[in-house]
């Protein structure tokens, strides 16, 4: 009985072991996020960089940043893929 329960033991920790979520990284950063939630606003990069205290180039960056990470083709990308999906 004993060694039973040892067994039913081990199994059990070594499929909590197994079942565990591994962590993942969210594809944006909260500031690309925040970026991309006000360009998604159409701000421009001027105020964008004044509400979040960035500079403009920043933005600039964040944004090709968010086009490469979201595989977008053009600047123009978020508000397309807003069409679709309104539609």
């Amino acid at each position: 009985l004993e060694l039973l329960a040892k067994v039913i033991n081990e199994a059990l920790s070594t499929r909590a072991q197994c079942a565990s979520p591994s962590v993942t990284q969210p594809l944006l950063t909260r500031q690309e996020e925040k970026v991309l939630t006000l360009w998604m606003e159409g701000a421009s990069n001027q105020k964008i960089a004044g509400q979040l205290s960035i500079n403009s180039k920043t933005v600039y960056t964040y944004k090709r940043n968010i086009r490469v990470k979201l595989h977008m083709d053009t600047r123009f990308s978020p508000f397309l893929s807003l069409q679709d999906v309104q539609s």
